[in-house]
């Protein structure tokens, strides 16, 4: 058994230590608060599943959330229900969904290459600014990106399966000979479940693939017809109770959701020639020197798919790379964050892309040195390798050097709005504020028993004081030093400040005073 363990040690050790330094800059320092707004929002929602017990509808500050579907709250409330309420605890899911995407890069790699095709794709990815900032934090980004490499793993997995004799095969012998398509589609089921619709962008590929697959592995009716039904219950099975428990809620405001959020049909126009700036000015931005990297072999990738050996392998990878940023060359919308599948895909293409090029030049040079250094041709591809791995190991340090201190040493202590939910003395009454700054990390940190924080202006404070007054409620706001609240109320009823933020407290009896003071 050891002996098994070191030999795979010694096998993959540069895929190893590749993780280990991904997963010390994935852990390094989470001693802060959420950040106010995607991370608080998400992790004030995993909170409401977990007290809903419902893991299908999501809700926010009393109100049902139709934006994302379920999939990695539920994964961010099986971490908080390990590691309690915390910080990491949100985040741990993105992490963990870090790792994974590393590992599928390095796996694909291995399949279509080598596993230095793998290796080189994964430290592109780790060190490209955007990966790394996203993949320590609580947003969704991450698994959807992961979800995606996965998908695309199952497709180069399925395809380097060579064909097998369809004599009397059961169904089940069937769909185990041919379990990677419909795990393609699995995966591509949880990728639609990570974050929102926008994974159907991928739908063409694996039809694509599948269609492929099937015409070369040359497979009868029956055969195809099994590994279709499969292929769909694979891909609408897990989607079914999101759908249908939602639909039940309110089918038209969540279907209205699905439209606008999820597939961007609000933001949707014709290809235009500012959206393709925008989108190359923010890959360059999140890949830093990857990007001209990137781009070089893009131009690579088109004469490798003059050679069959590599032609479907190159043909689907470039595919995957144009389906991954197309969405948003159609989009007057786009954040940098958007472009992160993109970016995945484009770190593996060119890890294999560099792999296949050395092997094609390696061939070549070995019949020209082989008259004149034989000994060195001999070793010829060894040393290309050493030296591309040297160069990218370079390039990587220097972009980690560049941006460490950027993100990685920021967020070191609780934030202001999470030490004023400290001070609140009503956990069963509603939390008012006049700041929507902070507003999803008051939701989330203040945490309050089934009641909302709402946000009010200056102009309703008369009709915000009556409504407690009528309720027989104290009044719990949070307003930043020296705003209307201070100036109208004084620091009397100050109950804590932390920093720019003050909580202030009025009983009914002082609200009864203030209106009649109005």
């Amino acid at each position: 058994m050891l002996h098994t363990i070191l030999n795979l040690a010694k096998k993959h050790f540069p895929f190893l230590v590749l993780l280990c330094v991904a997963g010390f800059l994935y852990l390094y320092n989470h001693t802060g608060s959420l950040q106010p707004w995607d991370e608080a929002w998400y992790g004030a929602i995993t909170q409401n599943m977990i007290k809903s017990n419902n893991p299908f509808v999501l809700e926010y500050n009393q109100h049902p959330f139709y934006d994302h579907p379920p999939f990695g709250f539920q994964l961010k409330a099986l971490s908080m229900l390990v590691l309690g309420r915390s910080t990491l605890a949100i985040r741990l899911p993105e992490i963990v969904a870090g790792l994974l995407a590393l590992v599928a890069l390095y796996r694909t790699g291995t399949t279509v290459s080598s596993k230095w095709a793998g290796v080189w794709a994964g430290i592109i990815l780790l060190t490209s600014r955007w990966f790394l900032f996203r993949a320590r934090l609580g947003n969704l980004d991450i698994l959807l990106v992961t979800t995606q490499l996965w998908t695309v793993t199952a497709l180069f997995e399925m395809l380097s399966k060579k064909r097998r004799s369809m004599r009397s095969q059961t169904t089940i012998s069937l769909l185990r000979n041919h379990a990677w398509f419909v795990l393609m589609f699995f995966f591509l089921s949880l990728s639609i479940l990570s974050k929102a619709l926008i994974s159907l962008q991928l739908v063409p590929l694996v039809t694509l693939a599948g269609l492929y697959y099937i015409y070369t592995h040359k497979l009868d009716l029956k055969s195809v017809t099994v590994l279709i039904l499969s292929a769909v219950v694979a891909l609408i099975g897990p989607l079914l109770p999101w759908i249908v428990a939602n639909s039940l809620v309110d089918s038209t405001e969540f279907i209205e959701t699905l439209k606008t959020i999820g597939l961007r049909s609000n933001t949707t126009k014709a290809i235009r020639i500012e959206y393709i700036q925008t989108v190359v000015t923010y890959t360059r931005a999140a890949m830093h020197t990857w990007f001209k990297i990137g781009a070089i072999t893009i131009l690579i990738s088109l004469p490798l798919l003059l050679i069959k050996k590599h032609r479907a392998t190159f043909f689907f990878l470039l595919v995957y790379v144009f389906l991954a940023f197309a969405p948003y060359l159609i989009s007057e919308k786009t954040e940098i964050w958007h472009l992160l599948p993109g970016i995945a895909a484009l770190s593996l293409l060119i890890g294999v892309a560099l792999d296949v090029s050395i092997a094609v030049i390696s061939k070549k040079c070995q019949k020209i040195l082989s008259v004149f250094l034989p000994q060195i041709s001999k070793h010829i591809t060894v040393l290309l390798k050493v030296g591309l791995s040297l160069s990218i190991l370079t390039i990587a340090t220097l972009n980690i050097k560049n941006y460490w201190s950027e993100f990685l040493h920021v967020y070191q202590y609780p934030s202001d709005y999470e030490k004023i939910t400290w001070h609140i003395p009503y956990k069963n009454k509603p939390l008012y504020t006049t700041t929507d700054a902070y507003f999803p990390g008051l939701v989330f940190y203040a945490n309050l028993d089934n009641q909302p924080v709402l946000y009010f202006s200056d102009s309703e404070d008369l009709q915000v004081c009556q409504e407690m007054i009528a309720a027989n409620t104290p009044l719990q706001i949070v307003s930043r030093y020296g705003d209307w609240v201070m100036d109208r109320l004084g620091d009397t009823y100050l109950i804590s400040r932390e920093g720019d933020l003050v909580l202030t407290v009025l009983s009914p009896e002082v609200c009864k005073e203030y209106v009649v003071t109005k």
